[in-house]
C-alpha cells in the first residue's frame, strides 16, 4: 500500500452526513462510539492547502479510528479555493458555522459540548487555530503540521502559491 492509497481507499461509513449550510460543500460526517455517551467530540478539519481538489474523504479513516476509541467525530467539509465562495473569508466562515452547528447536534447524538476538541491538519490546522482565536468558548485546539505562518508560506510559494490563492491576492 502506498501513501497515496489513503486518498482513494473508502473510509468506513459515517453514521450520518449532515448539512450545516446550503452549499454542497457545507456538510460534515458524524461518527459515534458504540457506547451510550454523552460523547466528547473531535471536530476535524482536513488539509490540502485550502484547494478544492482535496476533501474530507481521506480523514474518514482517522475519524473512524477515533470513534472506536470513544470520541464522537465531526469530520467537516468546507468551501475551498476553486469552489464558489472558497478561500478567505468563505472557508473560515464555513468552519465557524460547522463548529456552531454542533449545538444543534448535541441532544440528537448525545454529545458533550463541554468537551470539544477542534483538530486540523495542514491548511485545516490553520483554520482550527483561527477558529480558536475567534470562538472564546473553544479551549481545545490541535494543529497538525498547520500552515500557520501565512507570510512565510506565501514568500516560499508553498503549495504552488496556495496562500495567495487562499487570500485572494498574488504571490509576493
Amino acid at each position: 500500500m502506498s501513501s497515496e492509497d489513503i486518498l482513494t481507499l473508502p473510509a468506513p461509513a459515517a453514521d450520518a452526513r449532515l448539512a450545516y449550510g446550503s452549499d454542497p460543500n457545507q456538510f460534515g460526517e458524524i461518527r459515534l462510539p458504540h457506547d451510550k455517551g454523552p460523547f466528547p467530540i473531535l471536530m476535524n478539519l482536513h488539509g490540502g492547502f485550502w484547494k478544492a481538489r482535496y476533501d474530507l474523504l481521506h480523514a474518514g479513516h482517522l475519524c473512524a479510528a477515533l470513534s472506536q476509541k470513544g470520541l464522537a467525530t465531526w469530520n467537516v467539509e468546507y468551501r475551498r479555493v476553486g469552489n464558489p465562495g472558497g478561500g478567505w473569508p468563505g472557508s473560515f466562515e464555513d468552519v465557524r458555522n460547522a463548529y456552531r452547528f454542533l449545538a444543534q447536534l448535541e441532544k440528537r447524538y448525545n454529545l458533550d459540548l463541554s468537551k470539544v476538541l477542534v483538530m486540523g491538519h495542514s491548511a485545516g490546522g490553520q483554520l482550527a487555530l483561527c477558529l480558536a482565536a475567534h470562538e472564546p468558548a473553544l479551549t481545545r485546539v490541535l494543529s497538525l503540521a498547520g500552515v500557520v505562518d501565512l507570510d512565510a508560506a506565501g514568500k516560499l510559494h508553498l503549495g504552488d502559491n496556495a496562500v495567495a490563492a487562499f487570500l485572494g491576492g498574488t504571490a509576493s
